[in-house]
């Protein structure tokens, strides 16, 4: 529970620093919310910030929460991104690529033979990975997308080695 509150607190940070560095000259809003509803659909949930550093570039955060870990080798994922638009009238909009690089804590069992218990310890997983996507945004600002990527684990200690990163997500730019 504590490595989410430092999750947390990282992202507000993260966030609040953002918003301070808004020196481009382009006129249009920065900031969106997102909720993967694609999630909704493994019994988890999912949230999404981007933040839009100019009308082609963006970087962002997704934290995903698993209720039901069977649907999932993991209980929490936070997958910081960046994302590429390229060509688009309307700024972080259209056809867009992404670099993500999820961390994930998991729950190690190792047999202690001395004390012939078993103790617990959280580590943390790191991997790399690509996706393609399409957002849409209306003249509201609301916002919807679609995307799909996979990437590569860099631990050795976990089942999974590729992963896919996947979305249906629904949001207002603001």
């Amino acid at each position: 529970m504590r490595l989410q509150n430092i999750l947390i607190s990282l992202f507000a940070l993260y966030a609040i620093h953002g918003s301070s560095q808004d020196n481009d000259s382009q006129n249009f809003e920065r900031h969106e919310m997102k909720v993967n509803l694609f999630y909704a659909v493994l019994e988890s949930a999912s949230l999404e910030y981007e933040y839009i550093v100019n009308s082609d570039f963006t970087v962002g955060l997704g934290a995903s929460y698993f209720f039901d870990v069977s649907s999932s080798e993991f209980e929490f994922i936070a997958v910081p991104n960046a994302r590429f638009y390229p060509g688009n009238q309307v700024a972080a909009s259209g056809f867009f690529t992404e670099l993500s690089i999820p961390f994930y804590p998991w729950d190690d069992r190792v047999y202690n033979r001395s004390t012939k218990k078993f103790e617990e310890d959280i580590l943390i997983g790191v991997g790399v990975g690509v996706a393609a996507g399409y957002k849409l945004i209306s003249k509201k600002g609301f916002v919807t997308e679609l995307f799909f990527g996979i990437g590569r684990n860099f631990n050795n200690e976990i089942n999974v080695e590729l992963f896919s990163r996947f979305g249906v997500t629904f949001g207002k730019r603001f």
